[in-house]
């Protein structure tokens, strides 16, 4: 990185480790210096490089120091921080939170500014120099209010699996903001966490099948045969369905940037082998030899053909009959946010 800059900076970064106005105008005219956004740079190979989680980290904070060291950055900018599961799409834009009068948000092409009360326990102090942003429990909250609901299950789901005991801190937070806008989103979402659930890919896939009417079904879930000997550590189980479900983590998705991000935090495999195609073949075959039914799809099953999925579940529904298992599950250990919300 030129200067020891970080991945995005501001003017004010550059002047400070002696780049000059002329220089800076240089670098930028000759290609060695992009303009991410009004006063926002960055080297072009490394910007390119860089998943859109650590862009949108980076640019948030480059912004703060320069423009908005008295606010707090908060939603999906502080969840990049805290280093939370974003949406495919999460763009560059700066999010922030103002704690004064009125409550009606300020959009500008790359800065969000919501104004709403900060309890001092919701900010905390990140990085040097130090910027204020929004405490991990108050950036969960803030952020099941206004992220569609899919997404926001999955950054929540992620939080949790980082810190289980987050759950209660994010209940206390929403029931401060009773009244908020977006509030029955959140609660919706709330109920809807579990940080049993590894993957991106899982949480998104299990909420949004939720909200096209399929029951949420078990996640993680081990599968042993009638003599107790290990099968498979399913995604889902619909224990009273006796159906597997498989959200398949297979790079074909044609996702551009965002591919490597989505790999990198949803346990994607970039490519599968005859190999691997065949053991996979076969965990699929001991599942059924056992008496479970199997349906599994992928995101671009999921973001394309949602209906064609729900379909699919429901004749594995259908075919598929508890009785008929022979083996026996584990499940895996409760988090103390389905014990809170049971």
């Amino acid at each position: 990185m030129d200067e020891n800059l970080p991945l995005a900076f501001s003017s004010a970064d550059a002047f400070s480790r002696g780049v000059t106005k002329s220089a800076l105008r240089h670098k930028v005219a000759h290609g060695c210096w992009m303009r991410v956004s009004r006063d926002v740079h960055a080297v072009p190979h490394e910007w390119s490089a860089a998943t859109p989680a650590a862009r949108l980290a980076s640019a948030s904070m480059a912004r703060a120091r320069a423009h908005h060291a008295d606010k707090v950055l908060s939603h999906l900018s502080a969840a990049s921080i805290h280093g939370y599961d974003l949406p495919l799409a999460p763009g560059t834009a700066t999010w922030l939170t103002v704690d004064h009068g009125g409550n009606r948000p300020r959009r500008a092409p790359d800065v969000i500014v919501e104004r709403a009360s900060l309890a001092p326990e919701d900010v905390v102090e990140f990085g040097r120099p130090v910027l204020a942003v929004t405490s991990p429990a108050r950036t969960v909250a803030d952020c099941l209010r206004h992220l569609r609901l899919a997404d926001a299950v999955a950054l929540g789901d992620s939080a949790l699996r980082s810190d289980p005991d987050l759950a209660a801190s994010v209940h206390e937070v929403l029931a401060r903001q009773r009244g908020w806008p977006g509030g029955r989103t959140a609660r919706t979402a709330y109920r809807l966490l579990d940080g049993r659930r590894e993957t991106w890919l899982e949480s998104w896939s299990f909420a949004r099948l939720w909200q096209l009417g399929v029951e949420l079904p078990e996640p993680q879930v081990t599968v042993l045969d009638e003599w107790g000997r290990f099968v498979a550590r399913v995604d889902a189980m619909w224990r009273a369905w006796g159906v597997v479900g498989e959200a398949d983590g297979r790079m074909k998705y044609g996702l551009g940037p965002a591919g490597a991000d989505l790999a990198a935090r949803s346990g994607l495999r970039e490519a599968f082998s005859a190999g691997a195609v065949f053991a996979e073949k076969r965990r699929e075959d001991r599942l059924r030899d056992l008496g479970l039914e199997v349906v599994r799809w992928t995101l671009d099953d999921l973001l394309r053909r949602p209906d064609e999925v729900v379909l699919r579940v429901e004749a594995a529904r259908r075919r598929g009959d508890a009785r008929r298992f022979r083996g026996r599950l584990v499940s895996s250990p409760e988090t103390a946010l389905r014990k809170l919300v049971s």
